[in-house]
């Protein structure tokens, strides 16, 4: 439903919606309501005004998503809560055995992938017990192609490039339809959490993992901003996609405030 609402109701189907509403009170000449020229002049002005607030400020509410959590350092200190699962959120794979096991893994998850594994090295460089666990489901119509343990021998793969043992990387149950079915099934090593996952996904799932009780650290990858050196306000296209992520994840986080 999230997804749904946050790509056909924001940003852009919302103002060509307040354009058409506008064009209709204007030009339609059944309306007969008093003002209706004048309401829809104003909301074709609005809309025209709101496609470029998005297209030049939508990096914004992004921005302040990405840096709700800081990134992890890992430090000695973190010993006192050992073992840690370093717990990998799912997302995209590519279907293809031609490709290198690091390949298979897109955009989003690489990162993703990249950061558990730093994380992971660092733990290890300091004695701290782990065990990095990665949720990657797939369609029913591929796992027969591309089973569990074919996913976690890429995942495997990956992480040992950075040192990781294989026995240290698990999967966990190929079942999860959503991030709450995710921290479920993390929950289930009873070990403090550290959360792998996009820097605007990460402040949604540690309220989901308060939620659920279970303890965690946040462990943000695939940050887009500098804070120190934001863009410039230029209207851009990506813009627009930016603020329909951050839009998702608000609706993510008031699901779980109001109706937990």
């Amino acid at each position: 439903m999230k997804k749904l609402f946050a790509s056909f109701f924001f940003p852009i189907p919302l103002t060509l919606a307040l354009l058409a509403a506008g064009l209709l009170l204007v030009h339609a000449k059944w309306l007969k309501f008093q003002h209706s020229k004048q309401i829809g002049k104003i909301a074709v002005v609005l809309s025209a005004l709101l496609f470029l607030l998005y297209s030049m400020y939508g990096w914004y509410p992004t921005m302040k998503l990405e840096y709700k959590c800081e990134p992890l350092h890992v430090t000695q200190e973190l010993a006192d809560g050992a073992p840690y699962v370093v717990a990998v959120f799912g997302n995209s794979y590519i279907f293809d055995k031609t490709l290198p096991p690091t390949h298979r893994f897109q955009t989003v998850m690489s990162t993703r992938m990249f950061e558990a594994a730093r994380v992971a090295h660092e733990l290890q460089q300091l004695g701290i017990d782990y065990t990095v666990a990665v949720s990657l489901p797939i369609p029913q119509d591929f796992q027969q192609d591309f089973p569990k343990e074919f996913r976690l021998a890429d995942a495997r793969y990956y992480c040992g490039l950075f040192g990781i043992p294989p026995e240290k990387v698990e999967m966990i149950a190929d079942n999860c339809r959503n991030s709450k079915d995710e921290i479920r099934e993390f929950a289930k090593y009873n070990r403090k959490l550290i959360i792998v996952s996009s820097a605007t996904h990460v402040p949604r799932l540690m309220i989901l993992a308060e939620k659920c009780g279970v303890e965690a650290i946040a462990a943000p990858a695939a940050m887009d901003f500098d804070r120190n050196c934001p863009p410039n306000g230029r209207p851009i296209v990506q813009n627009l996609e930016f603020l329909r992520q951050a839009a998702y994840e608000f609706l993510g986080t008031l699901q779980y405030k109001l109706f937990w």
